[in-house]
């Protein structure tokens, strides 16, 4: 989880990485699946999933066979 501003490069081997609601990342990050509820500038690359969900704000390019945009609850 990650929940503060990110410069470098971001790898997670195993599991989800989820970028939270406060977090605002300037790199490029991999994982096996990704979660974005925060701001991500860079490239998203997962070997299983990305999920935008509400409030997520992407400049990126994404690498992936799967890509889920979650709708507000109303």
């Amino acid at each position: 989880f990650i929940a503060d501003k990110i410069l470098s490069n971001i790898r997670e081997l195993e599991g989800a990485l989820v970028v939270g609601e406060e977090a605002r990342i300037k790199s490029d990050i991999s994982a096996a699946d990704v979660i974005v509820r925060g701001a991500v500038s860079g490239n998203i690359s997962a070997a299983g999933s990305i999920v935008l969900e509400p409030g997520a704000r992407v400049a990126v390019a994404v690498i992936i066979s799967v890509i889920q945009r979650c709708s507000a609850s109303k």
